[in-house]
């Protein structure tokens, strides 16, 4: 997606283009500062940051994405072609909202994330303790942090689960995560012990707060 608008602002295209980007908190948003540059570089690019919880001094969109956030943002959106990339949740929903909105069936296109990044594990399985927000529970070496928390009844907010949205971002409070992507972290957060729970597996007993 964000490829497209490199290029499309690139080659000085005529084409009216709005990047919705729907996140949890501003810190979540994927390459802000760039998009913000292109959109300063394009007048043809119009940015749409949609925060689903966001801090007191967000003063932009609020709430998750919905049929009547997407009319009176984009009025015209039956007459557009539609890209969208993200969770397949969040897909699904956004085409229901945008088909009942008029948008031709034929004008809908889709990219989904990948899968989670490969994750190189211990061939020997281990036990050990895990204990989120603590709760405990016993875990193992083989599944993500995020994948071992939902079957013991924990959830973690999630979005792509490959590592890219920052969704599911936790703080590794104690023991050792073995980390496939880091993609939407800053080097202030990992200083900070934040770590993605959809790309990460626990090496050790570990303790988790978020």
């Amino acid at each position: 997606m964000l490829s497209i608008a490199r290029e499309l602002t690139d080659t000085h295209s005529e084409r009216d283009i709005i990047f919705y980007h729907q996140a949890r908190k501003e810190a979540d948003l994927i390459c802000e500062d760039e998009l913000l540059w292109l959109a300063r570089q394009n007048s043809k690019l119009h940015l749409l940051f949609s925060l689903s919880q966001p801090e007191k001094e967000w003063e932009g969109i609020k709430g998750r994405i919905n049929e009547v956030q997407l009319a009176q943002l984009i009025p015209d959106l039956a007459q557009r072609a539609v890209l969208c990339c993200g969770p397949e949740g969040f897909m699904q929903h956004a085409k229901e909202f945008c088909l009942e909105l008029g948008l031709p069936e034929d004008n809908w296109f889709e990219e989904s994330f990948g899968q989670p990044p490969g994750i190189e594990l211990e061939t020997e399985v281990n036990t050990i303790k895990l204990t989120v927000n603590g709760s405990s529970f016993q875990g193992e070496n083989q599944s993500t942090l995020l994948e071992q928390a939902e079957d013991s009844g924990i959830s973690i907010p999630a979005g792509c689960r490959s590592g890219v949205c920052g969704a599911c971002k936790v703080t590794l409070e104690s023991g050792e995560m073995h980390r496939s992507s880091e993609i939407p972290l800053s080097e202030a957060e990992k200083e900070a012990g934040i770590i993605l729970a959809c790309s990460c597996v626990p090496e050790t007993d570990c303790e988790i707060s978020f």
